[in-house]
């Protein structure tokens, strides 16, 4: 019904849009070729670098100048730089920096110490049996037996970082959770390993830690089974902040693998035609692989007899069932070989620190086609065939940088409304029931008298001086948000002028004096918040 009522149907990434004109929906694609369009996803550079990675946004904009963030194809810039010592050890220091303030985090969280100079091999995503973290917890177990089965053994130091959540009714994937958690406990506390395996999988994974996760990875783990995986966005977060993404041909890896060169990414495994091959035919077998691998082997034993989990066992045990006993759905086994080869050219190659950063340089530079601007660019021409509108900025108006506010004294004015936009405009929650919205409006004392008569009953003015604000507004100011009372602030150089801050304020505020015309029609860029009676930020 979706495609008959659509104009358009869109695969979110090259793959998966062929896949649906030539497997899913095959009859509809003959009857309506030109509805199926591939636009692959993207993610905003605002939030998922300059804002969560300041330090590598600095460096950055020292090498190619400002602007980038809006126009991230310029990051292409950064290639001429590949080669440069000095940029490879400042992104290496950048790293460490950044894996450092992580692992401060995870200790606190898990009580693991990490080793900031061991490879930071990160997997944060929906936990789901296509997603394949069962694979990457395999790989974990081969690890630690090797280790056991030689502690002398040199191994490339690694700290495995999991973000997830299932959701409520999937057992499987609970049941993979509780072997993750499981593999942890041992791992992390056995005296052989010594430090150099170490795996950490923080609770309530969601945006916020994903913010301090993203710019501390070194690998990237989008190891979904071919074909399954829509397009995938985390890939083009952790390569933006410098990771290498180890991955399947599946989804937008495909479209990463080709804008950052074959030599820059590490990929495995079958392909989306190999497994539907498998699938469809019935020729695979998972015994197969567990009879001519005996790393494998003992892997799939330890997970039987429920080596990790203790008295879990009976239940974990579902896991082996899902794998040797009910066909192995998402080919785990059939790429568990070429997966574990592929980490360990990884390993390898880590211990090249030029290498590995020359590398993470080109992921980095190569990342402007997956901005969000360029989807929604693509949405507005191909789908919704809107033109482009160009936005006059007025004289005296609000420049795209923050600024003090000028004049002698500053007018704030409070007025009652019903509720406000859940986001800010750097997506930061806001408080949405009854609260106050704010004209901030730099004026002389004069100007009071042409407002005060159109304000109405509930409204209060608040006189503030240009030395207690307002101050620009910096990332520590956030934890402000959660005072019960919190106004927002509008800057304008003109009274006329008074921005909105949210994308809708429910309730039209009815003031008609020109000092408060648009106050609930135009949305700015940077938030501020502050209590009654003192400016903590302002906005562009």
């Amino acid at each position: 019904l979706a495609i008959v009522g659509s104009t358009r149907v869109n695969g979110v990434a090259m793959l998966h849009t062929e896949l649906l004109r030539t497997r899913v929906v095959r009859d509809f694609a003959e009857i309506w070729p030109e509805r199926f369009i591939p636009i692959t996803n993207g993610v905003t550079p605002r939030r998922w670098l300059r804002a969560c990675n300041p330090r590598l946004s600095t460096v950055i904009t020292e090498r190619i100048g400002g602007g980038w963030a809006k126009d991230l194809d310029r990051l292409y810039e950064l290639s001429a730089f590949a080669d440069d010592e000095s940029f490879q050890d400042e992104l290496l220091e950048i790293k460490r920096a950044n894996k450092s303030d992580l692992a401060v985090e995870l200790e606190r969280l898990c009580d693991v110490a990490l080793d900031v100079d061991s490879l930071f091999d990160v997997q944060i995503k929906r936990l789901h049996e296509y997603k394949r973290q069962l694979l990457n917890v395999m790989h974990i177990i081969m690890l630690y037996q090797r280790i056991k089965a030689d502690p002398s053994s040199e191994v490339v130091p690694r700290s495995f970082i999991f973000g997830a959540k299932a959701a409520p009714s999937y057992h499987m994937a609970k049941l993979i959770i509780r072997l993750i958690n499981g593999v942890a406990d041992v791992v992390n506390n056995d005296s052989d390993v010594d430090g150099r395996l170490r795996v950490a999988f923080p609770p309530d994974y969601r945006v916020s830690l994903a913010e301090k996760i993203i710019p501390a990875a070194d690998l990237s783990e989008q190891i979904s089974t071919a074909g399954m995986e829509a397009s995938g966005t985390g890939n083009m977060k952790l390569a933006l902040n410098g990771a290498l993404t180890i991955g399947t041909l599946d989804g937008a890896n495909i479209e990463i693998k080709d804008a950052v060169g074959d030599d820059n990414i590490f990929i495995f495994g079958l392909t989306a035609d190999e497994v539907e091959e498998r699938l469809t035919t019935g020729s695979y077998k998972p015994w197969d692989f567990y009879r001519t691998d005996l790393e494998l082997a003992a892997v799939l034993d330890a997970i039987k007899t429920g080596e990790f989990v203790g008295r879990d066992r009976d239940a974990v045990r579902g896991v082996w069932s899902s794998l040797m006993e009910h066909g192995d759905r998402y080919m785990v086994l059939a790429d568990f070989r070429s997966y574990v080869d592929t980490q360990d050219r990884a390993a390898e190659f880590f211990k090249d620190r030029r290498g590995w950063a020359r590398a993470a340089i080109l992921n980095i530079a190569a990342m402007g086609y997956f901005s969000s601007d360029r989807a929604i660019l693509e949405y507005a021409d191909k789908i919704w065939g809107l033109d482009a509108v160009a936005v006059k900025t007025p004289e005296g108006s609000l420049s795209s940088q923050p600024r003090r506010c000028d004049g002698a004294t500053s007018l704030c004015l409070c007025v009652k409304t019903r509720s406000l936009s859940r986001q800010s405009s750097t997506g930061s929650r806001m408080v949405t029931n009854s609260s106050a919205a704010v004209g901030w409006i730099p004026t002389v004392a004069s100007n009071w008298a042409l407002v005060a008569p159109h304000l109405s009953a509930t409204a209060k003015p608040c006189m503030i001086s240009p030395a207690s604000g307002p101050t620009m507004w910096t990332p520590s100011t956030r934890s402000l948000m959660r005072s019960t009372t919190s106004f927002i602030m509008v800057c304008s150089s003109r009274p006329e002028r008074v921005l909105s801050m949210g994308r809708k304020v429910e309730r039209k505020i009815r003031i008609s004096c020109p000092a408060a015309r648009a106050l609930s029609s135009v949305r700015p860029t940077i938030p501020t918040w502050g209590r009654e009676k003192t400016a903590v930020g302002m906005l562009s």
